[in-house]
């Protein structure tokens, strides 16, 4: 069964399907994990104790009830709880699972091969334009050469090659034969390489502070072999940034170097924090509820134009921080929650350090993607980074001392079996349903919306945002062609109740030009000077 689980993910992470991006459940590779989770959960339960098996989790306990359950009453505004909600079985399942030395070690050996997997997908990517187009529509000159890997997001790749490099330099303090530690050695240069061509700035700092933390807890039980590893990926990070600065690529027979400037995106998350921290300082108790922080970001950046945010580029779903979003929507009670989440797993940290400098290792590597949290978006991007998460969490964790024989296991009692393959099948069937869905809208989005079915089917409510916004759009394709006014009065009934909570510059224009077209000159001036808000050049301060 682990061995179907891991192929699963494997060719999960090297197959592309066509879509039109997003986040949730409205990327296709997301629904891809939502299926094998399905299938991770007949696993666990068939290997579940009747009692946990590691230490007592208080902190993390009441942590993660205080972030889920004011988000859980807003479930319908904000279904991604329902992520949040899997995840939390998903811990407490492998908290009854005893997972041994070398579990752990084999663990640690599939996300490592995993990493290496999207290495050769970014080489392809950065290096091979016109192959990377046709096996992954990977747009060069969109993404300046920054290999994204199978996760259309670059910062998601940093992250990930990050936390593989943890592991795999976990792996090599341990190993004792020579061929594999070269081999650990080479794929942690491999890795260092490609995170510099990716120049995702979290990614580079996630690895940077999980290697420096995992060699200073070494390096005098190994400073040879410590020593040893880290010159050879202190080389190869260099010779990347060499590369970005020096070395062109050719595209559509134009020369490209791979170097980018991170002033303007600097300035521009900096500011989106000061207003954030801002609007949370005028409601830090109850926070501003779940489901429309975009809309009302920019609602509020037009009441406030002192603030100066400057140009945003369009939809801000997130403030790049994962604290100070917890406590923007759900106030005081969110962000305590958080807070206790980290207490738990600091917890964790010392106890782990009481036992021993390698299960101290083990609690440090979801370092990385803690940095991600807390400098991008959170993990509704890609379950498989949730996924991962959640497992290194558990691996962190200190076991309880069990006699293993007087343990005993969960019977396959009717309850809990239909419970838990119930709950399989309903993921795996959404998966599938999903996926077909996916397939569909896509093929409708790139015709142009033409012949968009009137009436929506009934698979289409899986991604039932995706599909509401294409069906209005469909409006105005509709309207081009038959002049129907009733198309347009539907898209601005539509149109205005998603402006409340979305943020949609296309939207915005539509609904302007829709207003000047009927005379309501008012309403177009409140669009008009939403949109510019959104789209307003860049402010930027002194350079330091």
């Amino acid at each position: 069964m682990v061995i179907v689980l891991f192929v699963s993910i494997f060719i999960s992470l090297c197959l592309y399907i066509p879509s039109s991006g997003g986040q949730g459940v409205y990327f296709p590779f997301n629904l891809v994990m939502v299926g094998i989770y399905g299938i991770a959960i007949i696993m666990l339960w068939r290997s579940s104790n009747k009692r946990r098996v590691v230490n007592p989790q208080p902190f993390i306990k009441l942590g993660y009830l205080l972030l889920l359950l004011p988000w859980l009453v807003s479930v319908q505004r904000s279904p991604g709880v329902i992520i949040l909600l899997l995840a939390g079985v998903a811990l407490w399942l492998l908290s009854r699972v005893s997972i041994r030395a070398g579990s752990k070690k084999k663990i640690l050996q599939a996300i490592f091969v995993l990493a290496l997997v999207e290495c050769a997908i970014g080489l392809i990517q950065t290096f091979l334009p016109n192959l990377a187009l046709h096996w992954f529509e990977y747009n060069w000159l969109r993404n300046q050469g920054r290999p994204f890997g199978i996760f259309q997001q670059v910062n998601l790749f940093g992250s990930f090659l990050a936390t593989g490099m943890g592991c795999g330099f976990l792996l090599l303090v341990q190993e004792k034969r020579a061929l594999l530690r070269r081999s650990y050695v080479c794929g942690l240069c491999l890795m260092a390489f490609i995170l510099m061509l990716n120049q995702s700035r979290t990614g580079q700092l996630g690895a940077i502070l999980i290697i420096i933390l995992l060699a200073l807890l070494f390096t005098f039980q190994e400073p040879s072999r410590v020593l040893a590893s880290i010159s050879p990926m202190l080389v190869c990070a260099l010779a990347g940034v060499w590369v970005v600065h020096h070395i062109t690529v050719n595209v559509d027979g134009q020369l490209y170097t791979l170097g980018r400037d991170y002033s303007a995106s600097t300035h521009i998350r900096m500011n989106i924090l000061k207003v954030t921290w801002q609007m949370i300082m005028d409601k830090p108790w109850m926070g501003w509820g779940y489901g429309a922080f975009s809309a009302q970001f920019t609602r509020y950046m037009a009441a406030h134009p002192e603030l100066n945010p400057g140009h945003l580029g369009g939809w801000i779903p997130h403030p790049h921080n994962e604290l100070l979003f917890a406590w923007f929507q759900g106030g005081v009670i969110a962000f305590s929650g958080v807070v206790l989440l980290v207490l738990g797993w600091l917890k964790n940290m010392v106890v782990a350090l009481q036992k021993g400098k390698l299960a101290a290792g083990y609690s440090l590597l979801i370092i990385p993607l803690g940095v991600h949290l807390n400098l991008e978006y959170p993990f509704y991007q890609s379950f498989f980074h949730l996924g991962v998460f959640v497992l290194l969490l558990r691996l962190g964790m200190v076991e309880s001392a069990v006699n293993w024989e007087s343990v005993e296991r969960y019977k396959t009692g009717k309850i809990g079996s239909l419970v838990a393959t119930v709950s399989a099948v309903v993921l795996v069937g959404y998966s599938a349903i999903g996926l077909y869905t996916n397939a569909q809208l896509t093929h409708y989005e790139r015709v142009g919306l033409a012949d968009f079915p009137a009436t929506l089917p009934w698979y289409f409510y899986t991604q039932p945002r995706r599909a509401e916004f294409d069906s209005m759009v469909a409006l105005l394709v509709d309207y081009n062609v038959t002049h129907q006014e009733a198309d347009l009065s539907r898209f601005m009934v539509w149109s205005a109740q998603w402006i409340k909570r979305n943020t949609d510059t296309n939207v915005l224009l539509s609904r302007i030009m829709i207003m000047r077209y009927r005379g309501d000159i008012r309403g177009a001036q409140e669009m008009q000077h939403l949109y510019d808000v959104i789209k307003s050049p860049v402010q930027q301060g002194p350079r330091g």
